[in-house]
């Protein structure tokens, strides 16, 4: 991962089919499934719900639907405005239209909590430039 969301550490005990994340300042132990994992989220975009440098539990991959969910996303050819990198953390919102049998999207808005950050918006062709890698559990 970038700098701007750095892997973190902690004490992960495993168990049978599940694990468990001990130490995270809320104090809670956090129950822990395959494709669960912890990263530092930097940066005030997110603010208040998820303050500049908080340790996140995310789960990947996202299953259902993305929208209205809060997700780690990879950016393919752009990068975030607020850190210059190519991941980032925002609320998914998305537009979609009927393609014959299926949908496709016509609109992509990566949306910041905080108001004094604009949103990421991509269009139907530059749907192949992000990837949800996956979807914020909790904040620790």
């Amino acid at each position: 991962m970038p700098t701007d969301h750095r892997t973190a550490l902690k004490e992960i005990r495993s168990t049978s089919t599940t694990t468990t994340l001990n130490g995270s300042p809320s104090g809670r132990a956090t129950a822990c499934a395959p494709g669960m994992f912890v990263a530092q989220v930097v940066g005030k975009s997110m603010e208040p719900t998820i303050p500049d440098g908080s340790y996140c539990l995310f789960r990947s991959p996202v299953e259902g639907t993305r929208q209205g969910k809060t997700v780690l996303v990879q950016l393919r050819d752009a990068t975030d405005p607020e850190t210059g990198q190519r991941y980032t953390v925002k609320r998914y919102e998305s537009e979609k239209a009927k393609a014959g049998d299926s949908w496709r999207h016509e609109r992509i808005t990566l949306k910041p909590v905080n108001p004094d950050f604009k949103p990421i918006v991509l269009t139907g062709a530059d749907e192949g430039e992000l990837q949800v890698v996956a979807e914020l559990i909790e904040v620790l």
